[in-house]
């Protein structure tokens, strides 16, 4: 299944486990990584009403109204963070690490999304692994569009295997 990608969510760090596990919580409706202020004024932007054209729609049980049981998701995650391996939803097909790197073994995943709809890690042979490469320098730069690569240094490495 092929879909019209919009942003890309990008998770980066050094343990695979939590690259490979975490995910941006459903009432995070503008994917800043906290459900908060924002999430909610969504939220009561689309209240009692079908936000089926919305995107982000608020309706998280798809009862075609936005209501109290969709009130009580954001209450229910409210102020959870996606953890410190997401690093945001943009719309660039390029992360730019911040910062120096350390030396050691890093791992990431570009998920697509399109409204609501999240594809994780599509890219590559191996659809559902991090990717990994060992930092010895301290940039290197990730870019995914279709067919998704990383630069490191001068040299360009097309994802195939799940490892690098």
């Amino acid at each position: 299944m092929r879909i019209s990608t919009a942003s890309y969510d990008v998770y980066f760090g050094t343990d695979y486990n939590d690259v490979n596990d975490n995910a941006v919580w459903l009432a995070d409706l503008d994917r800043s990584g906290t459900v908060g202020l924002s999430d909610l004024e969504i939220l009561t932007a689309q209240w009692l009403t079908d936000p089926c054209s919305a995107s982000p729609s608020a309706d998280f049980d798809g009862d075609g109204i936005v209501d109290m049981a969709d009130f009580a998701v954001i209450a229910g995650q409210w102020q959870q963070s996606s953890g410190l391996t997401y690093k945001g939803n943009q719309a660039v097909t390029t992360y730019d690490p911040t910062g120096t790197l350390d030396y050691g073994v890093y791992y990431w995943r570009i998920d697509e999304v399109d409204g609501d709809f999240v594809k994780k890690g599509q890219f590559g042979a191996d659809n559902h692994r991090p990717w990994r490469r060992r930092c010895t320098s301290q940039r290197y730069l990730l870019r995914c569009p279709a067919y998704c690569f990383v630069r490191y240094g001068t040299q360009r490495y097309p994802f195939r295997s799940g490892q690098l």
